[in-house]
């Protein structure tokens, strides 16, 4: 494993990676390492996956789901706006 991460890490220039077995264990590991946790409003579109709200509540963060635009598929701008707090951060 070791070496794929180093094949991966050189081909894109990275000084590391880290392979890892799961989508929730990838971002279990990726919000702290952007300083996600206690306290903090987990911005995320509502179509996201239960598991993306899962790791976020095992930082000790909110979830705070964004309505979505029934046409292009997107967070809606207007509920984005309306939803932010000085804690709220994105995250998925």
């Amino acid at each position: 494993m070791r070496g794929f991460e180093s094949e991966v890490a050189s081909h894109t220039g990275a000084p590391y990676a880290a392979a890892i077995h799961s989508g929730i264990a990838a971002l279990q590991a990726a919000l702290p390492a952007i300083g996600m946790g206690r306290g903090d409003d987990a911005v995320a579109p509502s179509l996201a996956l239960v598991a993306a709200a899962d790791a976020v509540v095992s930082v000790g963060a909110r979830p705070v789901f964004i309505g979505m635009l029934k046409v292009a598929h997107t967070m809606n701008p207007a509920d984005l706006k309306a939803r932010m707090t000085p804690r709220a951060r994105p995250s998925c």
